[in-house]
């Protein structure tokens, strides 16, 4: 992954599981943008479900149900982190994040993993987020996106490097799926709660795993696989801890636009230690 000029390329999942539309990160068009330093998640109030990837899905199936939905060619995991389009309980009014797990990909944002014309991946932006800005009397606290000459800036190089670490664990977890789908693991995921399951969202089917023969069962042990299904499965019992306390949380968000309920740390690029 690298820096390049481009154009608009898809990438990320908003709350409707539809792809974002981003621009390729370009010093000619972008050259005066600077980012400024806060940890306002205001941006994924409205997103129910968050791609995870590799080594921070058990990380997150701490606090949310992930599940995979199929996109394109692929399976994404997902951490479902709302009950309702729209509405994330886990960013307050005034955009505290209220969990202890802040995925690698709203930590990167307001970057982005993108497709250059040549199909490489590049670094993009949303270059229309309110946390960018060409005010240079904001100078003091924002950071550049490149430095005069027209280079990189230390922050631009970071973030770099943190989404080339989330394409590497995209391309672990892809592998691992790819060996789900073929052992036809994969089905509709029902919650045990009785609610009514979602036709754009899969889950492990465990009967399937007890059914295997052993020649197939041992596919399971290629890397990654058995633990990205243990993770997946120990966290669909945060669903109903979901519904529990899905009121409240939004309740607490809306009234204290603070972490009264969880503490977190606010370091922006941080990938798998959490």
């Amino acid at each position: 992954m690298g820096l390049k000029n481009g154009t608009l390329r898809r990438a990320g999942i908003n709350a409707k599981g539809k792809a974002m539309s981003v621009t390729v990160l370009d010093p000619e068009r972008h050259g005066s943008l600077r980012l400024l330093q806060s940890t306002d998640f205001s941006f994924a109030r409205d997103r129910i479900m968050v791609p995870v990837w590799g080594q921070e899905i058990p990380h997150a199936a701490r606090f949310f149900p992930v599940v995979f939905m199929p996109r394109d060619d692929q399976w994404i995991p997902i951490a479902l982190m709302g009950l309702e389009e729209g509405r994330n309980p886990f960013v307050s009014s005034r955009g505290k994040w209220l969990a202890d797990y802040i995925p690698a990909v709203l930590r990167a944002h307001p970057f982005y993993s993108v497709e250059s014309g040549q199909g490489e991946p590049v670094l993009g932006i949303e270059e229309n987020d309110p946390s960018l800005t060409e005010d240079m009397t904001l100078e003091e606290r924002s950071l550049p996106l490149f430095e005069a000459d027209g280079t990189p800036s230390e922050l631009t190089h970071t973030a770099l490097s943190v989404l080339q670490q989330i394409r590497g664990q995209q391309e672990h977890t892809w592998k691992a799926m790819r060996i789900l789908e073929r052992l036809d693991l994969l089905a509709p995921w029902v919650p045990r709660s009785g609610e009514r399951g979602s036709s754009q969202l899969y889950a492990v089917d465990e009967t399937a795993i007890k059914n295997l023969d052993d020649e197939r069962f041992l596919e399971l042990r290629e890397p990654g696989v058995l633990a990205l299904i243990y993770a997946h499965l120990v966290s669909l019992r945060q669903f109903h801890s979901l519904q529990k306390s899905h009121s409240q949380l939004w309740l607490a968000a809306k009234q204290q636009g603070s972490n009264a309920l969880f503490p977190q740390e606010s370091d922006l690029f941080i990938f798998g230690d959490r």
